[in-house]
């Protein structure tokens, strides 16, 4: 830190004092302290003389201070950087270039001593300003890159080819005081000691626990130049992994409280059955379903599936779900509640992402059920003695997508002990470790197996269809259902 913060003053007291040297060389008083002497007429040959003023003692001042920079400089880069051989040899050639050069112009003023004079004076300056720019250029970068290892909190040991200790940054010697000391060959022992034959990956200090990565580093020809050792805090990371998994997990409760998860959810009502059950990918998810009585002769079911998964995805899933809730309960028609739903979310959707819906409102009295598509899954209908099977009919586009967006409703009937069965795509495309997806045939079988089987017991017998054919494979996607009978 000393050496960076003195590096940097005498930075900037160079580029000053070339300044301001440049400033006195052309001022008048310094060239009528000159004069010109002959020395050889005939061959043009003048010298000039300057008086023992105080622009003398200004000028000699500033050579000394100039070459005394120029100096220190170089050996603040030997002392503290890399590549010590060329910088010693630059501070062999630079110094005597610069001196050389000086007594060159000086020799070359032959003819007018003031205007000649003044232009050596501005090229030297000149000279030692884009000298000392050009080693701000190539040191700035290093110098980056050296300030961020050496203040990184994963400690950072550097070793050559043949295992010697080079470099600790300030994060390994708060560890490992060792690293610390002035023998290179006991830091070195303990290097190898402690992180080489640390079989196992890791190592205590203190009482946190660290990984140990040790990566070769090699030059372009593919030879080893020397190994890099990170030390990362396990602890720290566990810590950190442990208040965000708890974070996560409030977050899935508060997604689960937003879904209706009481059944029966109208105790009141014999006319039908419903039940519904969403089990995230990961600890919060975006699919999600609902129902909710409009009035006492109309219930309203959804099912949707937002794009992307985790919080960003269970945070568009609580908006949308919001709106389409607000929009149903004003009355109007499945697709003018998704055409309001639409214009609302795409007004604020900069991250650009959308939800795929089927909205259904059933006439509990009638089983008319009057639905809109935007985007979703067909959703699979029972008739009173008959199987299940898809309804296929017109998709409309996605909410959130683009704005302007119209969609159609269209009406079915539901017969007394008829069903009907909403998923999202989670259900149809779970994939065994065959990478074989579930697929819709293999729903509507299992389906089938049990035609006249209560909501509850339908969604169970899916839920275990699909897990015995995925196996230990992965769950990669939101798998939710909802399941309806209708008794009339």
């Amino acid at each position: 830190m000393i050496g960076n913060k003195m590096r940097n003053v005498i930075y900037a007291l160079g580029h000053i004092y070339c300044l301001a040297c440049l400033t006195i060389s052309s001022h008048d008083w310094f060239y009528s302290s000159v004069e010109v002497i002959p020395i050889n007429v005939k061959k043009g040959l003048y010298s000039h003389e300057t008086e023992k003023g105080w622009m003398y003692y200004a000028l000699s001042v500033y050579q000394t201070l100039l070459i005394a920079l120029i100096i220190l400089h170089l050996l603040f880069k030997i002392v503290h950087k890399k590549g010590r051989k060329i910088e010693i040899i630059r501070l062999i050639i630079f110094i005597p270039a610069i001196h050389l050069t000086t007594q060159i112009l000086h020799i070359l003023d032959l003819f007018d001593g003031s205007i000649l004079n003044h232009s050596a004076y501005i090229l030297q300056c000149i000279l030692v300003i884009v000298l000392m720019i050009r080693y701000d250029v190539t040191v700035t970068t290093p110098q980056i890159k050296e300030q961020a290892v050496e203040y990184a909190e994963n400690g950072i040991i550097i070793l050559d080819r043949g295992y010697h200790f080079t470099y600790a940054n300030d994060s390994a010697k708060k560890l490992l005081p060792e690293l610390c000391d002035d023998n290179p060959d006991n830091v070195t022992e303990y290097v190898k000691n402690n992180l080489f034959e640390s079989g196992e990956g890791y190592m205590t200090i203190g009482e946190e626990r660290y990984a140990v990565h040790i990566e070769e580093e090699k030059d372009r020809s593919g030879h080893r130049r020397g190994y890099l050792i990170t030390l990362g805090n396990i602890t720290l990371i566990a810590k950190a992994k442990e208040r965000i998994d708890s974070e996560l997990e409030l977050a899935r409760r508060i997604q689960a409280d937003s879904l209706p998860a009481i059944f029966p959810p109208f105790p009141d009502r014999t006319e039908f059955e419903i039940y519904a059950t969403m089990e995230p990918a990961k600890k919060v998810g975006g699919d999600f379903y609902d129902f909710f009585l409009i009035d006492n002769d109309h219930l309203g079911i959804v099912m949707a599936d937002v794009s992307g998964k985790g919080v960003p995805a269970a945070l568009f899933m609580m908006m949308s779900k919001n709106l389409i809730n607000n929009y149903a309960m004003q009355g109007g028609s499945p697709a003018w509640v998704l055409e309001q739903a639409n214009e609302a979310i795409c007004r604020h959707n900069e991250v650009e992402m959308f939800v795929t819906v089927w909205l259904g409102v059933l006439e509990i009295s009638t089983g008319r059920i009057t639905a809109a598509n935007a985007g979703h899954e067909y959703p699979v209908i029972k008739k009173a003695n008959g199987e299940f099977e898809l309804l296929k009919g017109k998709h409309g586009f996605v909410i959130g997508g683009m704005e302007g967006m119209k969609y159609k409703d269209h009406e079915f009937y539901l017969e007394k002990g008829g069903a009907i069965f909403l998923y999202t795509d989670g259900i149809p495309e779970a994939t065994n470790p065959d990478n074989v997806l579930f697929g819709t045939d293999r729903l509507l079988s299992e389906l089938n197996k049990d035609k006249n089987a209560e909501p509850k017991a339908m969604l169970q017998n899916v839920k275990g269809a699909d897990d015995k054919f995925v196996g230990n494979a992965e769950q990669f996607d939101d798998m939710t259902m909802l399941g309806l009978l209708y008794k009339g």
